[in-house]
C-alpha cells in the first residue's frame, strides 16, 4: 500500500505546536506570551491528530496507536524513572518503590495530585485514548449514518463528561482517561475541518473574524493576571464552553494560516531562503513526536550549568535555545 501523502501545512502547524510547547514550559506563569500559548497549544495537538485521523477496524486502530503513542510513553518512563531508581533502591524499600512507580505509570497524573506526576509525556497517553475513543465513535457514526452536526453534539457531550469527571468532580482517572474523554471533541473538530474542507477552500472574511473574536474572549477570561484559560492536564477550564470553543477557533486559525503560507510558497515562488525556512518547518513538524519526547527529556538537562536560565526576563532567548537544543539532539540521533 502506498504511503499517504503528507500535508505540508499540517506538518508546519505541528512544528509551531512543538515550539509553543517549549515556550509554554519556559515563560513564567502570568506572562502574556504564556497566557496566549496556553489558551490552545495542547488542544491544538488533538485537533491536528484529528485532521489526519482516518477510521480503521478497532483492533488495528488500538494496535497502531499503541505502537505510536503508548510504546514511546513506556520507554520514556523506563528511561527516566525505572532505570535511575534501580541504582538507589534499597533491599527493604524495593517493593515500595516498585509499587510507587507502577502507580505513577498507570495513573499518568498531572500536577497537584497525591500521586507524583508522570511529566509532560501525559499527552501521548491522552492522545492514544482520544484516538481510540473517536475511532469507536467513527465506526458507530458510519454504521448508523450519523450526520456531521450530530457527531459534533455527541463528541461534545463526551468531552463534557471528561470535564465533569476530572474538573468539576475532581476525580482524576487512571491513564488520564478523563483527559482522553475531554480530548475527543478537540480531535473530532480537526476531523470535521478535514471533512468540510474549510481549511483548503477560500474563506469568507467573516469566518476568520468570528473565530478570532471567540479566541480573544477565551484569553480575556483569564484576565486580570493573564491566567491560562485552559489546562487539560490540570483539568482546569475557566469557562468550559468558551475555553473549548476558543481553543478550537485558535487551532483553526493557525492551521488556516499554515495553509496560506504553504499556498503562497507554491504559487508565488518565493526566494530560496523563505522556501528553505518553510521546508525546515515542515521537517520539524514531521518529526514533532520525536521532538516532543526529546523535550520531555530536556527537563533533566542542567541548563543553569551552561548559564541559560529557563525562567525570567530571558525566557524568549531560553525558548529559542531550548528548541535549538532539542532539534540538535534529534539531528545527532538521526546521524547514528
Amino acid at each position: 500500500m502506498p504511503e499517504k501523502k503528507r500535508l505540508g501545512f499540517i506538518d508546519l502547524a505541528k512544528a509551531i505546536a512543538f515550539m509553543m510547547v517549549v515556550c509554554g514550559h519556559t515563560f513564567l506563569p502570568g506572562s502574556r506570551v504564556r497566557a496566549i500559548i496556553y489558551s490552545f497549544h495542547m488542544p491544538l495537538y488533538f485537533v491536528l491528530a484529528g485532521y489526519t485521523f482516518s477510521k480503521k477496524p478497532m483492533v488495528k486502530a488500538v494496535v497502531n496507536s499503541a505502537k505510536r503513542l503508548i510504546l514511546p510513553y513506556a520507554l520514556y518512563f523506563i528511561a527516566v524513572s525505572v532505570i535511575p531508581d534501580l541504582f538507589i533502591w534499597t533491599q527493604e524499600g524495593r517493593l515500595v518503590e516498585a509499587f510507587s512507580l507502577a502507580k505513577i505509570f498507570f495513573f499518568v497524573a498531572g500536577d497537584n495530585h497525591d500521586i507524583a506526576p508522570a511529566g509532560a509525556i501525559w499527552t501521548l497517553v491522552a492522545l492514544f485514548l482520544s484516538r481510540v475513543i473517536l475511532n469507536a465513535f467513527a465506526i458507530f457514526f458510519s454504521k448508523h449514518d450519523v450526520s456531521l452536526p450530530l457527531q459534533g453534539v455527541i463528541c461534545a457531550a463526551v468531552s463534557a463528561t471528561g470535564f465533569i469527571i476530572g474538573g468539576a468532580l475532581g476525580i482524576w482517572m487512571p491513564l488520564c482517561f478523563d483527559i482522553g474523554l475531554a480530548g475527543v471533541f478537540f480531535m473530532w473538530s480537526g476531523y470535521a475541518m478535514r471533512q468540510l474542507g474549510i481549511i483548503e477552500r477560500k474563506t469568507n472574511l467573516l469566518f476568520l473574524i468570528i473565530p478570532l473574536a471567540i479566541w480573544v474572549l477565551e484569553i480575556a477570561s483569564g484576565l486580570p493576571g493573564w491566567n491560562q484559560a485552559i489546562s487539560m492536564v490540570g483539568r482546569e477550564y475557566r469557562v468550559f464552553p468558551l475555553a473549548v470553543s476558543g481553543a478550537v477557533s485558535a487551532s483553526y486559525l493557525l492551521i488556516k494560516a499554515c495553509f496560506y503560507i504553504e499556498s503562497i510558497s507554491i504559487s508565488w515562488n518565493p526566494p530560496r531562503f523563505h522556501q528553505a525556512v518553510l521546508e525546515f518547518g515542515e521537517r520539524v513538524g514531521k518529526a514533532s513526536l520525536k521532538l516532543y519526547l526529546i523535550h520531555c527529556l530536556d527537563f533533566f538537562f542542567s541548563w543553569e550549568a551552561i548559564d541559560i536560565p529557563l525562567l525570567g526576563s530571558t525566557a524568549l532567548f531560553a525558548s529559542i535555545a531550548r528548541v535549538s537544543f532539542d532539534i540538535l539532539i534529534l539531528l545527532l540521533f538521526s546521524m547514528l
